[in-house]
């Protein structure tokens, strides 16, 4: 056993020495080879001119950043129309079309208006009677003011008669029941005084209570003919149509839009950046 281990050893050991002068000589022969092909370096010829190369110098620029964005291009003036009144819509231009040219105050859309007319009318009805109650009561107060002064005069007399009946009663000239008579007359008469005195203070109130009901009729009479006025709609501003949002027979409400119009004339565009281009 001791023997052949020797024998083994001394196998590996030969083998390495063997594998290492292999890939010495390996090497020593690659250095020959590369030595004996390679050729000589060839001299520069210093007299030669150097190749002119352009060249420019650096500067440090200011340079703006670029940023991209997305936007939508409107016109700057535009007019949407909506309905001011309920109603039922009852005429559209025939020329009311999509893209069609209109021009400031071009009527486009009618609505039905008859309610409307028959408003004004009432109102119109009603502020020429409170007209007439307001003449008839200013006709009223210059007469009572007439019966008034004559009331007043009456009573003065019928004053003046009682003195003098009593004075005659002082000398025995009349009676008793003349001057009861006397004295009755003159408080009939100062009593119609005082009636017709407070109907007459009574006159300026009431006419401010018909003039205050006047101007509340002149307001809705003002607001039904706006009203009647507000059925037709018409083009504010010129330009062309963009868009009609009804048609005939079709109810609207108030704040419903009707149509659109635009100005082509000038455009923005709205340009969205990110938040880092702030």
């Amino acid at each position: 056993m001791p023997e052949r281990s020797t024998t083994s050893v001394v196998i590996a050991l030969t083998t390495r020495v063997v594998v290492i002068l292999l890939i010495l000589a390996m090497g020593v022969g690659g250095f020959v080879v590369l030595w004996a092909t390679s050729g000589e370096v060839a001299v520069s010829d210093d007299q030669a001119e150097a190749p002119t190369v352009p060249v420019f110098k650096l500067q440090r620029v200011n340079v703006r950043e670029q940023w991209l964005g997305q936007g939508v291009a409107e016109a700057l003036d535009s007019a949407d129309l909506p309905a001011r009144v309920s109603s039922t819509v009852a005429w559209i231009a025939d020329d009311a079309l999509p893209g069609a040219r209109v021009k400031a105050g071009d009527p486009l859309i009618r609505l039905d208006d008859s309610d409307y007319q028959r408003r004004v009318s009432e109102q119109k009805n009603t502020l020429a009677a409170a007209d007439a109650e307001l003449e008839q009561l200013k006709v009223e107060a210059a007469r009572l003011k007439d019966r008034l002064k004559l009331a007043e005069e009456e009573a003065k007399l019928a004053n003046d008669e009682t003195d003098r009946v009593r004075d005659l009663f002082s000398k025995r000239a009349a009676n008793q029941q003349d001057v009861d008579r006397a004295r009755r007359q003159a408080l009939a008469a100062e009593q119609l005084a005082v009636q017709l005195r407070e109907a007459v203070e009574k006159t300026p109130g009431r006419i401010a209570q018909i003039e205050a009901r006047q101007n509340a009729q002149q307001a809705a009479l003002h607001l039904a003919e706006l009203n009647l006025e507000r059925t037709t709609i018409a083009s504010p501003i010129d330009g062309y149509l963009a868009a009609i949002d009804v048609e005939i027979g079709e109810n609207v409400t108030p704040g419903q839009r009707l149509l659109r119009v635009v100005n082509l004339d000038t455009i923005e565009v709205p340009i969205k950046l990110p938040g880092a281009a702030v």
